[in-house]
């Protein structure tokens, strides 16, 4: 039986269960004496604490007051103090009223994504110090980059300094740091959890300055937390090959209200540029080839490897430079003619596009997230609930299919050939447009969509599919 700091029950004048918090987010190695530390001024009269049901590598401990006025000052000075590089989250609410994150993360996640989807991405600003130098600069550039000849182009690898940011001291003094510059390149990268309705975790925020990049190591410096002022600034502007997809990893770890994240295609696509993916852009505006495989990594592993870090600083740095050399064709007027190409239009009552081959791996919202990092801006997206086994260059893989509703002013015809061949997960998709018919079926099986008169997508049956991850494996 586990003792509090008062042993008894009736040195506590005020029952003390109208006066608790529950503390969570706390290892399970931290010592009940360090969070009597942190909230001794409040006069607590007993300490619990108990494994977290919700993740058992956590603590939960619950802490008893004399008054209501010291839980809520306690409640309001102390969260989000890190303790054992951990952030706390305090909460004056019972084990039975808290909501499980393993059950909830579904519709929070979603929640969270609708939430990044109402923000105003940052308008780019005009750089003042664009230190942008290259011995290939001026190339004539080219709306779509050829993928077969990336490779044919000078691989390139970071080789500046790279800071590890893996303490709070660490961590504090680089954001101070940061907030010198004008601009920063930005990126994120995760550990993907293959568990159904377990989210994936941050494992790393990365920063290109002018000079050098600065690699943080989320889980070690105790969260976000220490980064959120840089996060909620309009300088240094912080440029993102997804920033949607950016924020939306970073909002997932802590709400906060984001600011000054620039999408860095608004500036690509400025100069009459069509390619969206990091690897094109590269090859189009500064004719290098960087790799771009951070699906196969594992970024659980702490320290990094060589390797990965080398990576993680590149794929930063060359945001950056990428930004830098729009920006340099732009003011030289050396931008591509805008074409006025016609998009197709997107018919809001049925699926735009039909993907084949999906991996049973990817739950619904890995594959948002997927389209997100590919510029795919999306309304709705279905996996079907049942799969089957295809077999790609001798490998036997569990595949599903899926449905995709495109936002308004997405490009069907551009989405289609940028997915095409696309692999996820190993494997290759297969992508068709609204206008393929199953001949396999009747077209009575329609009927239970939206426009019976549209008979594209025919032999689909909606109530096949899913809007959630529950597929049976």
């Amino acid at each position: 039986m586990d003792k509090g700091v008062d042993k008894q029950d009736s040195h506590i004048n005020i029952p003390y269960a109208n006066y608790k918090l529950y503390i969570y987010g706390l290892l399970q190695d931290t010592r009940r004496t360090e969070v009597f530390q942190h909230f001794r001024q409040y006069e607590p009269t007993r300490i619990q604490q108990q494994t977290d049901s919700a993740n058992i590598d956590q603590k939960v401990f619950i802490i008893a007051f004399a008054t209501k006025e010291n839980v809520i000052k306690a409640m309001h000075e102390k969260d989000g103090v890190i303790i054992n590089k951990k952030l706390m989250e305090i909460t004056d609410q019972p084990f039975s009223k808290r909501i499980n994150i393993s059950q909830s993360f579904s519709s929070q996640y979603s929640q969270n994504f609708q939430f990044v989807d109402l923000l105003e991405i940052a308008e780019p600003r005009i750089p003042t110090n664009n230190k942008f130098q290259s011995q290939e600069f001026p190339q004539k550039l080219i709306p779509l980059y050829p993928k077969e000849q990336i490779e044919n182009l000078p691989l390139f690898t970071y080789k500046g300094k790279i800071n590890i940011i893996n303490t709070i001291s660490l961590a504090q003094q680089a954001v101070q740091q940061l907030f010198k510059e004008e601009y920063v390149g930005f990126g994120t990268e995760l550990q993907i959890v293959q568990e159904k309705d377990n989210p994936n975790v941050l494992i790393l925020v990365q920063i290109a300055s002018q000079s050098e990049v600065w690699l943080f190591f989320i889980q070690q410096i105790g969260g976000i937390q220490l980064l959120i002022p840089l996060f909620i600034s309009d300088s240094p502007q912080k440029i993102c090959i997804t920033a949607r997809g950016c924020i939306n990893r970073l909002c997932f770890s802590q709400i906060f209200e984001p600011r000054g994240f620039v999408q860095l295609t608004d500036v690509t696509r400025s100069i009459g540029i069509i390619d969206t993916g990091l690897q094109r852009l590269c090859a189009n505006l500064l004719q290098i080839h960087v790799q771009k495989t951070s699906q196969d990594f594992n970024w659980g592993n702490y320290p990094l490897s060589e390797n990965l870090t080398s990576y993680a600083a590149t794929d930063c740095w060359v945001t950056k430079l990428v930004y830098e050399a729009a920006w340099e064709y732009k003011i030289r007027g050396l931008a591509l003619p805008q074409t006025n190409q016609q998009q197709s239009p997107i018919d809001k009552h049925h699926p735009d596009i039909y993907i084949q081959n999906i991996s049973e791996n990817i739950t619904i919202e890995k594959l948002q997230e997927i389209l997100q990092e590919q510029a795919i801006q999306v309304q709705k997206v279905k996996l079907k609930k049942k799969g089957s086994s295809i077999q790609q260059d001798h490998q036997d893989f569990k595949v599903r299919t899926g449905l995709i509703w495109l936002e308004e002013g997405q490009d069907l015809q551009m989405t289609i050939t940028k997915l095409n061949g696309f692999v996820i997960d190993g494997v290759k998709v297969n992508v068709k447009g609204r206008s393929w018919k199953n001949k396999k079926e009747s077209e009575d099986d329609i009927k239970d969509e939206e426009n019976e008169d549209d008979v594209e997508f025919r032999g689909i049956k909606m109530e096949d599919w899913s809007e959630e991850d529950n597929s049976e494996n």
